[in-house]
């Protein structure tokens, strides 16, 4: 692997819960060849979470529901980057930030302001939930 480029693991009691690639588009192709059982899904330019094939924002939302017994319709998410797309598509109401993806607002329903300009409460507010 290229010095430049760095995968970073965090680690509890031995287990690897989240991996993330530091690599430009170009690279992340080389190891999506090499590691075909993995998912890897792009949330900045140069860095992507890598996951195994069965985990995804959206199994994690439906999981959530089901515990709850709502439905999709009943869930409402927010968002800034591509690996938040199959979120928002999960439930019925999807929000990205302002400082999120071109793909991820052509996904949502609603954009708000950036994170860091309070973009979750001007939504929250703009949706009259607070």
């Amino acid at each position: 692997m290229p010095a430049q480029f760095k995968i970073r693991t965090q680690l509890r009691q031995g287990e690897i819960d989240l991996m993330c690639l530091y690599a430009n588009e170009d690279i992340e192709q080389i190891y999506t060849t090499q590691f075909p059982h993995l998912k890897f899904k792009r949330w900045h330019p140069y860095i992507t979470n890598v996951l195994q094939s069965d985990i995804s924002k959206s199994i994690a939302v439906q999981a959530v529901l089901d515990y709850f017994n709502l439905s999709s319709e009943e869930a409402l998410a927010f968002g800034d980057g591509d690996n938040d797309i199959d979120m928002l598509e999960q439930v019925g109401f999807g929000v990205a930030m302002g400082n999120a993806s071109e793909a991820l607002k052509n996904s949502a329903d609603y954009i708000t302001k950036k994170s860091i300009e309070g973009g979750i409460y001007h939504a929250l507010q703009e949706l009259q939930i607070i």
